[in-house]
C-alpha cells in the first residue's frame, strides 16, 4: 500500500528520465506502528549498470524528494 501511495511521482520521473526497461526490481517494506508498511525501500535496475533507488516513508515529517542523476566516465 505504502508503495503505491508514496512512490507513484518517484517511479514516473524515473520512467520519464530513464526511457528504457527494468531487468529486475526489489522492495520491503516495514511496519512501525500499524499493519500498513510506513517505510519502503525500492531498488529498480536497468540495462548498461543504470541503478534507482527510493526510499519512501509515512514516518519522517519532511517530504522532500531528491533526485541524482550520476554518469559513469
Amino acid at each position: 500500500m505504502l508503495i503505491w501511495d508514496l512512490a507513484p511521482h518517484d517511479l514516473s520521473i524515473m520512467d520519464y528520465l530513464i526511457r528504457k526497461n527494468p531487468i529486475a526490481v526489489s522492495a520491503m517494506g516495514m511496519s512501525h506502528f500499524d499493519t500498513t508498511e510506513d517505510i519502503a525501500y525500492i531498488t529498480v535496475m536497468f540495462p548498461d549498470n543504470i541503478i534507482a533507488h527510493f526510499h519512501v516513508n509515512w514516518i519522517s515529517p519532511v517530504k522532500v524528494r531528491k533526485i541524482l542523476i550520476g554518469e559513469r566516465s
